[in-house]
């Protein structure tokens, strides 16, 4: 059964996001065995010459109409049978190939994230529609599905949340003042919906790092990684004396250095 890593990297006037996914396939390909990675860009043009050589397969975005409105597009746009979609921000540290196992059910939702530290991310600061309207804890950075009758259930209906927005906003969730439609809000009214457990598996996985600096007791006013000790050896990448094994959402996207990328060209 082909499976494989997708992100969507489409740029915007601040960030180059296929810069990012470079740096993400990059990392895959240097501690995945499963290593196949696709990338969702707006146009080929984007796709330097040395990133088309690490990139399996390289999707031209059909036309959209905001920044975040493709998301639905994941499950058709996938080359793959099954597919973990990853946003372009996450680093792989270390080998996941066996989560592919035990992933039981046809979409799956991560449904916690972690500190640096390896505790459970309990900050709430930013989390208060799920709250207040009794939502599916979901993050959306990182979502499991293999192509079946139920996924495509589930994206469609992602679809209609998306292009609907106002409506779904006013119908579910109490004051939401979105004026468009945030990823994680839009996965968990569909997971409500459809009312399946979908952010759950028999193991612990899937999650990832999340470095929000609340969650990471850290401040905003300056990247996290000024605030900690940071090292890069190799595939491993500590942070705060801390070994990171989980895939590693960096969100500051200047973490991405040109030092860090050469660190991992290095490595395939």
């Amino acid at each position: 059964m082909s499976q494989g890593y997708l992100t969507f990297a489409i740029n915007n006037d601040n960030v180059d996001y296929v810069r990012l996914a470079y740096l993400q396939a990059l990392s895959i390909k240097a501690t995945q065995k499963n290593n196949q990675y696709a990338v969702v860009v707006k146009s080929l043009d984007h796709v330097d010459k040395k990133y088309q050589e690490v990139f399996d397969h390289i999707i031209e975005l059909p036309n959209t109409t905001s920044k975040f409105d493709h998301e639905y597009r994941a499950l058709s746009l996938s080359p793959f049978k099954e597919t973990i979609k990853v946003e372009a921000d996450i680093l792989f540290t270390r080998s996941i190939d066996h989560w592919w196992n035990y992933f039981d059910n046809d979409v799956i939702v991560t449904n916690h994230v972690m500190t640096y530290y390896d505790k459970l991310y309990s900050d709430r600061s930013q989390r208060g529609l799920f709250d207040n309207n009794n939502l599916p804890d979901v993050y959306s950075g990182l979502v499991f599905f293999r192509y079946s009758r139920f996924a495509v259930g589930f994206f469609n209906l992602v679809r209609d949340i998306y292009l609907n927005w106002a409506w779904f906003r006013d119908s579910y969730l109490k004051n939401c003042r979105y004026e468009y439609p945030v990823t994680d809000e839009v996965y968990a009214i569909a997971c409500k919906i459809l009312g399946t457990n979908l952010t759950t598996s028999t193991a612990d996985f899937p999650t990832f790092v999340h470095m929000k600096p609340a969650g990471q007791n850290l401040h905003d006013n300056k990247p996290w990684f000024e605030q900690v000790y940071v090292e890069k050896n190799q595939n491993d990448l500590t942070v705060g004396f801390f070994r990171q094994y989980l895939p590693f959402h960096y969100v500051d996207k200047t973490f991405a250095s040109e030092e860090l990328i050469a660190s991992y060209e290095r490595r395939i």
